[in-house]
């Protein structure tokens, strides 16, 4: 992993990324290669954090069917509190959003 002292840099010859020093503090020349370039920030659109937000959800939902099914022994049952878990969450997960738009840190 780059330090906070050093930049990357592509070798056009082999396409390795190495890792220059920005400042000289003690003539040290070496350098570290990297096969790949530094991951590059990925843009959050409304689409893709719906997205999250919805396959996080069914993730989570499943998790709790699951177990209250293993719990409980019945699936009706287990269906019943995946969905009041799904609506509730969803529900206090806006009021919580809601809410910190009105906090100020």
């Amino acid at each position: 992993m780059p330090s906070e002292m050093a930049a990357l840099e592509q070798d056009d010859s082999d396409g390795i990324y190495k890792e220059l020093p920005l400042h000289d503090d003690n003539n040290d020349t070496s350098t570290t290669t990297h096969p790949h370039p530094p991951p590059q920030p990925m843009e959050e659109s409304h689409t893709r954090s719906f997205v999250k937000g919805l396959t996080w959800r069914i993730l989570a939902t499943s998790t709790t069917t699951l177990i209250a099914w293993i719990i409980t022994g019945q699936v009706d049952a287990a269906l019943e509190i995946g969905l009041l878990e799904f609506v509730a969450k969803l529900v206090l997960y806006y009021l919580h959003e809601r809410l910190w738009t009105q906090i100020r840190i």
